[in-house]
């Protein structure tokens, strides 16, 4: 898996060159990109995307209103993605992933993957709710014993 993922990247990085290099006639002019500052790039884009959706209540409870659509899930679990993978390498966003997991909860609330997701926010030292944690973890484990996820995270 990880060398799919540096092949994608070594991708990427070559076709990022060849649109630049199409952009500046002189290769004195081609800025120099590698697969850091590619990465680096699309974080801080994905950040300051991230925020301006999180302030205009992307995914929010107010505009689920409790009773939530198919469309509007997907789209949201697809967010909550991009904001998890935000809090992983910047440690942040977990404030704001919080929030989104506990909407999606109330939405969903005997689908196991939002305990699951909650258990996992919650885990988070920044917060420090490891009681909350394990209480979501409970309730995981009261849902599915068996399954094969909650079964490791019982283990921890």
């Amino acid at each position: 898996a990880m060398r799919g993922a540096i092949r994608e990247s070594e991708l990427a990085l070559q076709l990022m060159n060849e649109a630049l290099a199409r952009v500046f006639f002189t290769p004195e002019d081609l800025p120099a990109w590698t697969v850091d500052s590619l990465q680096d790039a699309w974080i801080v884009t994905a950040q300051a995307e991230t925020t301006e959706a999180l302030e205009a209540g992307e995914c929010s409870l107010p505009g689920v209103n409790g009773n939530i659509r198919f469309q509007m899930f997907t789209r949201c679990h697809m967010f909550l993605q991009r904001v998890l993978y935000l809090a992983i390498t910047s440690n942040a966003f977990y404030p704001d992933a919080l929030r989104l997991v506990r909407a999606r909860l109330l939405a969903a609330p005997l689908f196991l993957e939002n305990w699951l997701l909650l258990t996992l926010v919650l885990c988070q030292p920044s917060l420090g709710k490891q009681a909350a944690a394990k209480a979501a973890l409970a309730q995981a484990v009261a849902m599915n014993r068996t399954h094969r996820v909650v079964r490791n995270f019982a283990a921890l």
